[in-house]
């Protein structure tokens, strides 16, 4: 998926948690401390929010961030993060490059 693509579903997916709270933008924007035009920005797919100002629309939201920014579904093939289990890479050098001719 295009990157542009993500930002406008994200923006989608936190006007639609907007209006679960039943809040308006001016509202979330007092709350979250962000500009009111920067949070119309966001709506509208037209901003990168960092992480934390997803972490600060989450709270004030009552979503986790994961559902602001979960606009794919998850594949069945693959564990989530939480439950996948990851093996430490092994320690020591690198091995030296060899030299071609």
């Amino acid at each position: 998926m295009p990157f542009d693509s993500f930002l406008i579903q994200v923006g989608a997916r936190i006007q639609k948690a907007r209006l679960l709270v039943r809040k308006t933008q001016e509202q979330i924007s007092e709350e979250t401390q962000l500009t009111y035009r920067h949070f119309q920005a966001l709506e509208r797919g037209k901003g990168n929010p960092t992480l934390r100002t997803l972490h600060m629309l989450s709270r004030v939201l009552g979503r986790s961030v994961a559902e602001l920014v979960e606009v794919e579904p998850q594949r069945k093939t693959e564990p989530s993060l939480t439950d996948a289990k990851a093996e430490p890479l092994p320690r020591g050098r690198k091995p030296k490059a060899t030299r071609r001719r």
